[in-house]
């Protein structure tokens, strides 16, 4: 039996200790105090707690080790985490651009072109929140390992696929593999690193994202104009691959922790709930751009989206290890900042989608052209990203976000006001300079902090809704949008020619310009100055 006198007081996870890192100075904590935001929380779970256990108790796998940048493990933990993140945004953006070359292949109509991108993100974004969950429970390792190798499989199977409904399919099981891989990442690094380093890596970890959708533009451009579509998926699955075994040697092993024989049951019922209300949320909003809002296949996903929510929220009031404990959401700062998550994607989701689409279709840029355009777009993001760190350190998270969002609305203008004659470095430069130095920083930030305001315990589920937020953000960003976009070419039957296609599709970037300045308002009025670590357990 183990007394209070033996228990750990510096659990290399924190699961039951103090933790002292902070986004912001927390000078003002006396040492190994714990964060207010825990007292919401009831007592851990009893697997998690190293309380009286039998002599042939059972064990659960928990990270062995905490680490820095100064060791080799260190950085290949950072260069895997960053690396699968890269990936995961390269199967998206490099599709968008090759969609013209692989409608053509494969006789797809123009209308079922959204959902060989919404396929992927519908199962992305509809199962990062059981993602997290496993990756919690069960290890972040395996997770990302089996996502990493299913995500491979299903790859390779795009690469092959003979039919419309056959890349659909193997796209949505892309999906689930993207899923398992994200919220794992997260909460390793959130785990094995602690203070500056973790700031670092976070940083890494996001400015990675910016990169990737710049490359997988350019990259999805040269080879569907050159050795054809299907060597996207066939050489981003050979890295997959190498992922998933360097992942399983690289990331800290497992060390046995007291448990009871009985192992944590899980909840079913909530997962499976939680999982369908948000992929039927976002498959509402993703069919409301094709088909329109009084049609019933977007009204009735949507209604039944708002009934499994209901359910999911009941069902974790009554269940004793919800898969979303519900205090999560009382914690300070945790709501604030991840409803500016949604809208600020929502924002760049949209942004990005007119962005190419004016490129293309108003100043008549190739697909090849309009990709190497987009370049500064991720010079901006990466040169931003090697200050981003010091700024976190300098400044308020607060400070940061809404002069990184105002940037963000200025920086649409441009582009907005754009007509066929419209000079390139007058308009869509600007707005990929200053966007991806906007989105950048406001993406770390959210997610340091967001994940910085929640137990040790909850680290990885809370990476899972960092991304469950950026997901649906580019749904309901597109989604709305759409609908003003297509308002405005009512008006002009001959959506050929340039000038009614400018004037449609600015029409849509300046909504998403509002909601750039909704997202600036929100992280003006909710979120606070500093966000500290959260210590203490959760509720699992």
């Amino acid at each position: 039996m183990l007394t209070d006198k033996d228990k750990p007081t510096s659990d290399p996870l924190g699961e039951t200790s103090s933790c002292k890192s902070s986004v912001n100075d927390n000078s003002n904590l006396p040492p190994n105090s714990v964060h207010p935001s825990a007292e919401a929380f009831p007592p851990a779970l009893e697997v998690l707690q190293l309380e009286e256990a039998p002599e042939n108790a059972a064990s659960i796998g928990v990270s062995k080790t905490t680490g820095n940048l100064k060791t080799t493990k260190g950085v290949l933990i950072a260069i895997v985490t960053c690396t699968a993140q890269f990936v995961d945004i390269c199967f998206m953006s490099s599709v968008n651009i090759a969609l013209p070359t692989m409608a053509k292949e494969l006789n797809i109509a123009s209308g079922n072109l959204p959902w060989i991108v919404s396929a992927y993100t519908l199962a992305f974004g509809g199962h990062l929140l059981l993602a997290g969950v496993l990756a919690d429970r069960f290890g972040k390792r395996p997770v990302f390992c089996g996502g990493m190798l299913w995500l491979t499989i299903w790859s390779l199977a795009v690469s092959f696929a003979k039919s419309e409904v056959s890349l659909i399919i193997f796209r949505a099981f892309q999906g689930l593999g993207a899923a398992a891989t994200v919220p794992s990442s997260i909460g390793l690094i959130c785990t094995y690193f602690s203070g500056r380093d973790q700031n670092l890596v976070m940083v890494a970890f996001g400015g990675t994202g910016s990169f990737a959708f710049t490359f997988g533009v350019v990259f999805g451009g040269v080879l569907s104009g050159s050795i054809g579509w299907r060597y996207i998926f066939r050489i981003l699955a050979s890295l997959t691959a190498i992922l998933a075994f360097s992942g399983w040697f690289i990331f800290p092993g497992e060390r046995q922790t007291l448990a009871s024989e009985r192992k944590p049951s899980l909840d079913f019922a909530g997962a499976g709930l939680g999982t369908v209300s948000m992929i039927l949320l976002v498959f509402a909003f993703s069919s409301s751009e094709m088909h329109g809002w009084n049609k019933a296949i977007v009204i009735a996903p949507l209604v039944l989206s708002v009934v499994t929510l209901g359910a999911f929220l009941f069902a974790e009031r009554k269940v004793k290890n919800p898969i979303m404990p519900l205090q999560l959401w009382k914690t300070p700062g945790f709501a604030g900042t991840w409803f500016t998550a949604l809208i600020f994607q929502a924002w760049w989701g949209a942004c990005l989608y007119y962005l190419i689409l004016i490129a293309q279709e108003v100043l008549l840029y190739s697909p090849l052209s309009t990709a190497v355009r987009c370049v500064p777009l991720g010079i901006a993001s990466i040169i931003t990203t090697f200050f981003v760190s010091s700024f976190v350190e300098r400044f308020s998270v607060k400070m940061l976000l809404c002069a990184s969002l105002l940037v963000g609305v200025v920086s649409n203008v441009p582009t907005a006001l754009v007509r066929p004659e419209t000079n390139y470095w007058a308009s869509i430069f600007i707005t990929c300079v200053l966007g991806g130095a906007c989105t950048s920083v406001t993406y770390n930030v959210l997610a340091i902090a967001l994940v910085a305001s929640v137990p040790p315990s909850a680290k990885s589920l809370a990476g899972g809704l960092v991304n469950t937020a950026f997901q649906i953000g580019v749904a309901i960003g597109l989604a709305v949008c759409s609908i003003v976009q297509n308002s405005r070419s009512h008006g002009h039957p001959d959506e050929t020619d340039p000038l009614a296609r400018a004037r449609s599709l600015t029409a849509g970037l300046w909504m998403a310009t509002g909601f750039a300045g909704l997202s600036f308002l929100l992280a003006l009025a909710f979120i606070k100055r500093s966000i500290s670590v959260a210590a203490g357990p959760v509720t699992r």
